[in-house]
């Protein structure tokens, strides 16, 4: 998501991000679960990161990641793992 400037600078925008990171390198890259205590986790945090994921993956698609860029792949992976909680 990192080597998207406009999406990492989305991180940072209060007016898009609830409780904004002060860099976008300040995010580990962390998407809090689908589900919190048994309870459907519906954060507007959560909700952004998603839309932030979503749509570096959808930029990302057919493109391999920069040499030395594990983030893409994280991303991959991170977006798999949401969309089976999703279906579940």
């Amino acid at each position: 998501m990192l080597r998207y400037p406009d999406i990492a600078k989305r991180l940072t925008d209060p007016g898009f991000m609830p409780f904004p990171f002060g860099r976008p390198d300040q995010w580990t890259e962390y998407v809090p679960p689908a589900t919190w205590g048994h309870s459907r986790n519906g954060s507007p945090r959560r909700q952004a990161l998603l839309a932030l994921v979503s749509e570096a993956e959808r930029r990302g698609q057919g493109s391999p990641p920069a040499p030395g860029n594990s983030l893409l792949t994280l991303t991959e992976r991170t977006v798999i793992l949401l969309h089976e909680d999703v279906r579940r």
